[in-house]
């Protein structure tokens, strides 16, 4: 596999946490999943967990980064921050 191959590859692992991210919170939103609970459930730790496993996913990206082509880099690193925003914004709005 190229290292072209590679970090396109590496760009697309975080959009996919990301938006797994947002269903999660999505489906406790509209299903009332695990309300009621005293303690964190389940659906918590899943939404911190691709939350998280972001960052190395991320750091591999900007080290596969060919310098010739970093403008690209940079406006998908722009769409990952904005879709960690889209799976953040309900947490913090609506705190499931």
């Amino acid at each position: 596999m190229t290292r072209d191959r590679v970090h396109a590859i590496l760009g697309w692992i975080p959009l996919g946490l990301s938006l797994v991210a947002f269903l999660i919170v999505m489906a406790v939103l509209l299903t009332g999943w695990e309300r009621g609970l005293k303690d964190e459930g389940a659906a918590a730790h899943l939404w911190q967990l691709c939350i998280v496993l972001q960052g190395p996913f991320v750091v591999a990206f900007l080290a596969t980064t060919d310098p010739s082509s970093r403008n690209i880099a940079f406006r998908r690193m722009g769409l990952m921050a904005a879709a960690v925003l889209l799976a953040v914004a309900p947490v913090a709005i609506f705190r499931p």
